[in-house]
């Protein structure tokens, strides 16, 4: 048991028989003041600097889209009364309830408590992790427009041979992709035109915002049709890149294309980023003469 025992009594009689001397031993058994860990895991995450059992202070980066997470402590002696985490009674090597995240620092609190409770005998490490607010990036990574045409190649016993072609088109003005050397470069340009020959059957503009965590919202509406409504909504059909082609590094955000049916006169087609952060957005316009 802990602390002082019964007394160990030792008596020594001397020669004569007479002399006596009585010695007692008191024993005390101290309990551990051992409040270190020995280990602490940020689940799916990294801490900075590298856990040491004698530094108490850590911070870690989380990005946008993580609003929770555990930890992982492990004590260097078994005996302790207690781990709290955030206050909150923990295992030892279990991971912590989901600990939730607000915006910009969330300080994460993990005390230790001796077998020896004395208020001297505690540890408290600290973990204050950085949530990364919503990007409000709305710039677009890349724009490619090609065209599908049916061309006329001769005759065969009678009948016509034909071909399917697919050409590109260079945009005016050019596509602005400054915004991939930096993410401090923004575009100001807003609205692109192309010119497709009048056979021409089908577009197909391929695009992407330039942040990974954006959506881009593609339409297409035709302006020349016939008639009292001379404005009609093209459909536009979304599938990735058959090369998976992607934008360069850092961003690394996968391009679509959108393919529709090029009616005769212009077309509109809209292209619309839209920020991680939703309140965020902006449209280029591409007008296919």
């Amino acid at each position: 048991f802990y602390g002082r025992s019964e007394p160990i009594v030792v008596e020594v009689t001397a020669e004569d028989r007479e002399t006596r001397a009585r010695y007692e031993l008191h024993v005390t058994r101290l309990r551990s003041t051992e409040a270190r860990l020995g280990d602490l895991v940020l689940r799916s995450h990294e801490i900075s600097p590298a856990f040491d059992p004698d530094v108490y202070l850590y911070t870690a980066t989380v990005t946008h889209d993580v609003s929770s997470l555990r930890v992982i402590p492990t004590l260097v002696d078994t005996r302790a009364q207690a781990i709290r985490v955030n206050a909150v009674v923990q295992e030892n090597k279990a991971a912590s309830r989901d600990l939730p995240l607000r915006l910009g620092v969330t300080p994460i609190s993990i005390e230790i408590t001796a077998q020896d409770p004395a208020e001297a005998n505690k540890k408290v490490y600290r973990i204050d992790i950085t949530r990364a607010y919503p990007s409000t990036d709305v710039q677009l990574g890349a724009l490619e427009v090609s065209s599908v045409m049916t061309e006329r190649t001769g005759r065969d016993m009678g009948l016509m041979l034909f071909r399917t072609v697919r050409s590109s088109h260079k945009l005016t003005p050019a596509f602005d992709d400054s915004p991939l050397e930096s993410v401090q470069n923004v575009s100001i340009v807003a609205d692109y035109n192309i010119s497709v020959d009048n056979t021409v059957q089908r577009v197909t503009v391929k695009a992407a915002a330039r942040d990974p965590h954006a959506t881009l919202a593609v339409k297409a509406v035709s302006l020349d049709l016939e008639g009292n409504n001379n404005e009609v909504e093209v459909a536009v059909a979304a599938q990735p890149s058959p090369d998976k082609e992607m934008i360069p590094a850092p961003w690394n955000t996968p391009l679509y294309e959108y393919e529709l049916d090029a009616a005769p006169g212009r077309t509109l087609v809209t292209l619309t980023v839209t920020a991680e952060d939703p309140r965020h957005s902006r449209t280029v316009s591409l007008t296919v003469f």
